[in-house]
């Protein structure tokens, strides 16, 4: 498996990899990817569209079979991140029962791993369950020479620290180079001698360092791929539940809002008899809570969107947002944006779960409370009692709360026992740092206001998912 953030040289080095295993120099060098999988973007997006899984025969007869990944930390944001991640484990449920080795790209130029490498990593990990940590390598691009490498090795995660390390400058890519300036005539015939030579030297070195690491893979213990399909599943299970717990947290303020509004106004005689219909009103607040389902559902995951859009979908189970366009709620694929709550397919996912409205049992709103409420409103002495029920009934929604942000952090801690990431909460932490560096990058270059907004307005929402996991309900 071949992964990497957006714009490292995952398909240019597949290309090395197909090359190598044909024999072939750099002379002979071919271009091995596939046109109708790249999106032909900029630099910046991820130019691999979907992942594919290549098959190589070496001359000597030994078949691999190498799955490119889409680049991570695209910065088309968050969503198009989550589309890539589903649908590298939707094409390793279909194509790969086991996998020998995952190598990771990373520029070798750099001291540390970069933020938009960081968050590859962490997204990666967050679906790679810990028995495949051994399974584990890195390969280090632009490395021209041991003198030119400046990775501080001592800085990868701890459970990645002693995996395998290759490095090497992609001869594919300097031979594409060499031919365009020979094409161009801009370089004399000393120039390009010196430049064929550079481009031998490193033909030779990724010899070397792909016979070493064909070598250790060969070596590993083939590591079954159905756990990486299960952590994606928890994980997806978890952001249901994030999604729950913040309507709740987003309820339970305008509630507290209305209470404390009821007994200012009380205390300012303000009130009058038809504030008894508003107290029952207030208390008797409905929240929306997910239910499990038998059948899956295709359900909006938009922030503060519980669209149930097609329940009992008629689709093949799918982890891809893009296989949701058949769904009949985008007309069968002739709509991106959803018919019942009108957003991006990117928003929607199949779930064994429903969004319902559950109304807030109104226990306190018993006869006794009742009576105590419309006599404090007729003879407006009633700010002690008022304040004393105020009291009880934001207890009782942050002891629900609580409860709900509990389950969550369960959940979370045996998702993080399994997954090699060993964190949920880091996940968050590393998007948010790769998003305020894209926000960083596009304000000030005339960019569309809708966009850095929608990248601010995410920002905010995973730092609420993150506190949520972090502390305790307010």
């Amino acid at each position: 498996m071949l992964v990497g953030e957006t714009g490292v040289g995952k398909t240019s080095l597949l290309s090395l990899i197909s090359n190598i295993l044909q024999g072939h120099s750099p002379s002979e060098y071919e271009t091995v990817y596939d046109p109708a999988n790249e999106s032909g973007l900029s630099g910046k997006h991820s130019q691999t569209m979907s992942a594919k899984v290549y098959k190589f025969v070496s001359n000597n007869g030994i078949t691999i079979h190498i799955l490119d990944t889409p680049g991570l930390a695209d910065t088309r944001g968050l969503a198009k991140d989550e589309e890539h991640k589903a649908n590298i484990a939707k094409t390793i449920q279909a194509h790969m029962p086991f996998v020998n080795a995952v190598l990771i790209l990373a520029n070798g130029t750099l001291p540390r791993l970069g933020v938009a490498t960081d968050y590859t990593l962490s997204v990666l990990s967050s679906i790679f369950p810990r028995s495949l940590a051994s399974n584990i390598a890195f390969m280090f691009t632009n490395v021209s020479t041991p003198l030119a490498w400046n990775f501080d090795k001592n800085s990868l995660p701890k459970v990645l620290a002693e995996a395998p390390q290759y490095s090497l400058d992609n001869p594919v890519a300097m031979q594409q180079r060499l031919l365009q300036i020979k094409r161009e005539g801009k370089a004399d015939a000393k120039i390009l001698r010196r430049l064929t030579a550079s481009v031998a030297t490193s033909h030779n070195d990724a010899l070397d360092a792909f016979v070493d690491f064909f070598n250790w893979a060969a070596d590993c213990k083939p590591q079954p791929t159905n756990e990486i399909v299960s952590l994606y599943q928890k994980s997806e299970a978890i952001e249901m539940r994030l999604h729950e717990a913040m309507s709740k947290i987003l309820r339970r303020s305008e509630l507290k809002k209305k209470l404390t509004r009821m007994i200012s106004d009380l205390e300012n005689k303000a009130l009058n008899l038809n504030a008894l219909r508003n107290y029952e009103s207030v208390v008797a607040q409905s929240i929306m809570v997910t239910q499990k389902t038998s059948d899956y559902n295709t359900l909006c995951v938009h922030p503060q969107c519980h669209s149930n859009c097609h329940e009992s979908c008629n689709l093949n189970f799918h982890l891809d947002p893009k296989a949701l366009l058949k769904c009949t709620v985008f007309d069968d694929g002739k709509k991106t944006t959803c018919n019942k709550c009108g957003h991006s397919y990117r928003d929607h996912r199949h779930f064994y779960y429903t969004w319902e409205e559950h109304k807030e049992a109104v226990r306190a709103v018993d006869e006794e409370a009742k009576a105590k409420f419309k006599q404090a409103l007729l003879d407006r002495c009633g700010g002690e009692w008022m304040r004393t029920w105020h009291s009880k009934q934001i207890k009782r929604l942050d002891s629900e709360l609580a409860d709900a942000t509990n389950e969550i952090r369960t959940q979370a801690q045996a998702y993080a026992s399994l997954s090699l990431s060993g964190s949920f909460s880091a996940q968050l932490y590393k998007a948010i740092k790769v998003l305020e560096m894209n926000l960083e990058n596009i304000k000030g270059k005339e960019t569309d206001p809708d966009t850095i907004q929608g990248i601010e307005d995410s920002i905010a929402q995973l730092k609420e998912k993150l506190r949520i996991l972090q502390s305790d309900a307010e």
